[in-house]
């Protein structure tokens, strides 16, 4: 007999999977718009920092973020 809450368990750390490989996507594609130099390199700093957050948070490596 299935277990329906752990069904539910495992679709759910999918969907969650899912949408951070998704927030990961538009993190990766945001630059400095333009900005100085200076402050570009904070920026990109930054978004390597929550990049790498929400990897560790979700068990997910680069590569299966930005190319699957």
């Amino acid at each position: 007999m299935v277990n329906v809450e752990t069904v539910l368990d495992a679709y759910r750390r999918d969907a969650e999977k899912e949408t951070a490989i998704e927030c990961l996507k538009i993190l990766h594609g945001i630059g400095g718009c333009d900005a100085t130099e200076e402050w570009e390199k904070g920026f990109d700093a930054a978004i390597t920092t929550a990049f790498k957050e929400i990897c560790n948070r979700f068990g997910i490596d680069t590569e299966e973020a930005l190319y699957d």
